[in-house]
């Protein structure tokens, strides 16, 4: 304010089972530099996870196979189908702005079996979400639409060719759901409409079969039957960046034995909860938090005896997530090239990575051959997908499936569905079913664009604040101030919170916060991440008056990424700003809060009422100086006339002339400073000035020359006044509620005058205000029917509605302001 101031398809063949992951042995030194950047805050990363891998012993080599004949046994494939598709548009020529990003994923699985060379679908399910958001902007016109589904069905449109004679194999899936489900439109836009913006929002529903297709083509092994992947990947760039991913398992299934996974969660402090309920949770020091324990058994079909022998067992983590850091902001500046965020305990034998775990048979019950494992968690928004085998000494490998789904042969972890890597469990427990980039939040009461710039799945991976892990909430604006000013700020912050409904996070260490970067997303890699999304800074400045935010363009509204700090005053300091005569006492208690609040919303697009106020500057002429024709004194501007002219100055709470009410306080100042004032002014022209004075005058006529000189400036002395100046349609005009409404002008224009203004004698009389306006209508002392009129009127055209400008999301396209005051200035709380 002022002074409180503002491509081609690629195929990748298949593979007779998961390979192994990378040697190269440095699964160790990331934890161990990670645990020494924060030994000073917490204790160091225990030693069971530093524990080597155990060394590879070789494998049981089985005669290679010389044709594809045994495939021709397999009656039935259990399989499973992941897609991806992403399109992107992005084009500003400077008049028009258009962006777009589209998301679909899905993921399912089926069961085939064999009908001659081809395969028929017995089961399938397939379950995902659509989310589409795209903007327009030009200078008339600003819309959003966004189209959003999630979608579970049965799908049978899963095609299979097994050719045993070349060795080959392919399979397709046209991404064609059996039923239709909904897919929702929604359009908010904006349309300049003189003199105001006009909202138009619509909303439809309509009927989609569609989700991502996939086409794989690769060689068949040799030998027993095992399982089969291929992943499928095509591009396209035009105007619209197009990039299709798919991948397809498919496993055989033999008719007398299965191999059963069961998978059990651990919290971090090692209470058990259900597979289905386990959430990833790191920890603050980089050790492992919580954990999963996974047994795999080897049965016969009817769940007796399984008579083979069971050369190995083994594990797999697919696809592990290896995000920077243990979530969005810490620790800072985390290193881009991450471990897997899960990991196997060693145990067996495993690679570097801890991705790969072969176990031997437990000796334990002979006739259930089974195996043990367990798996670490590093990270709060960790995901992998696991994979089981059972080496046979007859040459089989069996592939396990989760108990009770026989479909699942990729357990997802955490358990999820649809292609996200957000844990079921945590959409539950919030209600929602978004997809992980979304970004919809809207704040309860106030705002235009919404999203808080994190995407679901880094609000569900969560920050680090004053030392704990907190979540995102997916339903409200989660935004970070970093409060270098200590408890005297809070009051402040709260108003802030309070006013636009969002969820403010203020507590951050240096830890936790990078005051030069200002990012607190910044350990991203493969999680959905829309945009680098900025927290900002409040500071102490002694000696400033008021407080002030700092941006890197001022010519446009203010976002989170433009504002680079906010500098406040010292609390307590008696500033003009803080001391205003023009405030209740009651209300200037609590100016400081006010101050920051007001900076606060200036960093999310909030601007003020119109432009600033300037300062009304005159002099006053005395009924006897000998320039006054009028006898009367009145107030007027330096003009270079002989008689310069009147300036009508009318006391508002009286409506008599300010400087006839002035006049007899400044003859008795002239009276009592005239004696000493005139001999010190004659005898500092005569010393000073010799030769400016002038000549052939006798010393008295010389004494009165000089006599009158000092008179004149004695009275400009006295009578000079500076006052702030409340324009109509200015920086205190509109609602007199809102905290963005300044209240330090003295005088404000007079209606349908000219050189005419009122003058604020009545003290107390400006209140502050602690909402946000809602229209550019103004209230209190600014409405039609205050007297004598409106202060300062309704808010400068296309300001005001301060509610319905409030923008978090540094993704959101930038605004101009209306009018930017001449000459450009910080908005600023100091004059």
């Amino acid at each position: 304010m002022p002074p409180l101031t503002r491509a081609p398809a690629i195929w990748f063949g298949s593979i007779a089972r998961g390979a192994l992951v990378g040697g190269i042995l440095w699964f160790v030194l990331p934890r161990l530099s990670f645990a020494a950047e924060v030994a000073a805050e917490e204790s160091a990363t225990p030693a069971e996870d530093l524990i080597p891998p155990a060394p590879k012993r070789p494998k049981k080599v089985h005669p290679p196979a010389t044709d594809w004949a045994q495939w021709n046994d397999v009656e039935r494939f259990r399989g499973h189908y992941e897609g991806r598709r992403t399109a992107d548009k992005d084009r500003d020529n400077g008049v028009i702005a258009e962006h777009g990003h589209r998301l679909e994923l899905a993921s399912g699985d089926f069961e085939m079996k064999a009908e001659g060379s081809n395969w028929v679908v017995v089961t399938g399910k397939i379950s995902g979400s659509i989310h589409d958001t795209s903007t327009s902007d030009r200078w008339s016109y600003h819309g959003r639409t966004t189209t959003d589904a999630d979608f579970s069905g049965t799908a049978s449109d899963f095609h299979l060719h097994l050719d045993t004679t070349r060795g080959h194999w392919n399979f397709f899936v046209n991404g064609h759901m059996d039923k239709p489900y909904d897919l929702r439109t929604a359009m908010t836009s904006r349309n300049w409409e003189l003199p105001v913006w006009v909202a138009d929002n619509r909303s439809h529903t309509e009927p989609n079969i569609n989700y991502p297709h996939g086409s794989f083509d690769a060689d068949l092994p040799p030998g027993p039957p095992t399982e089969l992947q291929a992943e499928w990947r095509y591009q396209n760039s035009t105007d619209v960046i197009i990039d299709y991913q798919a991948r397809v398992i498919l496993v055989p299934e033999y008719k007398d034995l299965e191999l059963i996974v069961e998978i059990e969660g651990r919290e971090a402090g090692g209470k058990s909860v259900a597979y289905e309920q386990w959430i990833p949770r790191g920890t603050v020091t980089g050790a492992a938090g919580s954990r999963l324990d996974v047994k795999a058994r080897l049965q016969a079909k009817d769940g007796g005896p399984a008579k083979v022998h069971v050369e190995n067992f083994s594990f797999t983590l697919n696809d592990t997530s290896r995000e920077p850091g243990v979530c969005l902001n810490y620790p800072r500046n985390a290193a881009k090239a991450a471990a897997p965020d899960l990991k196997f305990i060693p145990g067996g034998e495993t690679d570097a990575e801890r991705q790969q775990l072969d176990m031997p048979t437990s000796t334990d019950n002979p006739e259930h051959p089974h195996a043990e494992t367990q798996i670490d968690c590093f990270d709060f928004g960790a995901w992998s997908t696991l994979s089981v085998t059972a080496e046979l000494a007859d040459g089989r490998t069996i592939t396990g499936h989760l108990i009770g789904d026989s479909g699942a042969i990729r357990m997802t972890l955490p358990k999820r569905t649809g292609g996200s890597m957000i844990a079921d469990a945590w959409k539950k427990k919030h209600g929602i079913t978004a997809g992980d980039d979304d970004d919809s939040e809207k704040l309860p009461n106030a705002g235009k664009y919404p999203g808080d710039g994190f995407t679901l799945y880094e609000e569900y991976r969560g920050f680090v604040v004053n030392g704990q892990h907190v979540e995102g909430d997916p339903e409200k604006i989660d935004f970070f101030v970093r409060n270098f000013i200590g408890g005297d700020a809070h009051p402040g912050i709260d108003l802030f919170a309070k006013v636009t409904g969002a969820e403010v996070h203020d507590r951050l260490r240096n830890s936790e916060f990078d005051e030069t970067k200002r990012v607190m997303n910044a350990n991203h890699h493969q999680g959905a991440h829309h945009v680098d999304q900025h927290g900002v800074f409040l500071r102490t400045d002694p000696g400033r008056d008021g407080a002030e935010a700092f941006f890197t363009n001022y010519a446009v509204r203010g976002r989170p990424v433009l504002c680079t700090r906010i500098l406040v005053q010292q609390k307590g300091a008696l500033t003009p700003t803080f001391t205003s005569e023009n405030v209740p006492l009651a209300d200037l208690v609590q100016i400081y809060d006010l101050a920051i609040a007001h900076e606060l919303l200036h960093a999310v697009g909030v601007e003020h009422h119109g432009l600033p106020n300037t300062y009304l500057n005159v002099s006053f002429m005395f009924f006897d100086d000998p320039r006054n024709s009028t006898g009367k004194p009145y107030f007027y501007f330096a003009d270079p006339y002989p008689s310069p002219p009147p300036v009508e100055i009318t006391d508002e709470k009286t409506g008599r002339s300010l400087a006839v009410m002035l006049e007899p306080d400044l003859l008795l100042a002239r009276e009592v400073m005239r004696p000493e004032y005139l001999r010190g002014a004659v005898e500092f022209r005569r010393s000073f000035f010799p030769e400016k004075l002038p000549s052939g005058l006798t010393e008295r006529e010389l004494r009165d020359a000089l006599q009158k000189d000092a008179n004149q400036k004695l009275d400009a002395l006295i009578g000079n006044k500076s006052w702030e100046l409340g324009a109509q349609h200015g920086c205190c005009s509109g609602a007199q509620e809102c905290l963005m409404r300044y209240f330090l002008a003295k005088v404000y224009e007079k209606e349908g005058g000219w050189r005419a203004y009122y003058y604020i004698s009545a003290k107390r009389t400006e209140h502050l205000g602690f909402e946000l306006c809602r229209s550019s209508v103004g209230t209190g002392i600014n409405s039609s029917g205050n007297k004598p009129q409106s202060r300062y009127g309704d808010t400068y055209e296309g300001w005001g509605s301060c509610a319905d400008w409030i923008v978090f999301n540094d993704s959101a396209p930038t605004e101009k302001i209306p009018v930017v005051p001449p000459p450009p200035k910080p908005r600023t709380a100091t004059k």
